[in-house]
């Protein structure tokens, strides 16, 4: 049986596989970040968004703020997604974080990008 979580951790695996952070902090949408396979958190969302919609998944594009390793909120935002799975239910997917991190100006695979 082909679930919610299914589809949604089918398009987390490709997006973490196939795209790679814009260090350059230029590409925010959905499809330049198809066309050229980087973008920042905010394209990476999209993508997300765009093909969980074509899939029929009910998403939410969230943006906030995160904390560094010692608990710190940072002052810049960032985006991830919200996939429901019951009406009010559902799990959060940050496709950046799982595809991996930037190192100074280069982007470093995840080599283990689990969603949950």
């Amino acid at each position: 049986m082909i679930t919610i979580e299914n589809k949604a951790k089918a398009i987390y695996d490709w997006i973490c596989d196939n795209i790679v952070y814009d260090t350059t902090k230029q590409i925010f949408d959905a499809e330049t970040c198809w066309k050229t396979g980087r973008g920042v958190c905010q394209a990476y969302s999209e993508l997300f968004c765009y093909m969980a919609e074509s899939v029929g998944l009910v998403v939410d594009i969230i943006v906030g703020k995160t904390k560094n390793p010692e608990g710190e909120i940072l002052e810049s935002k960032h985006a991830w997604v919200f996939v429901y799975t019951h009406a009010y239910d559902g799990i959060f997917i940050d496709p950046t974080w799982g595809a991996g991190f930037v190192d100074g100006s280069r982007f470093v695979k995840s080599d283990d990008n689990s969603p949950w």
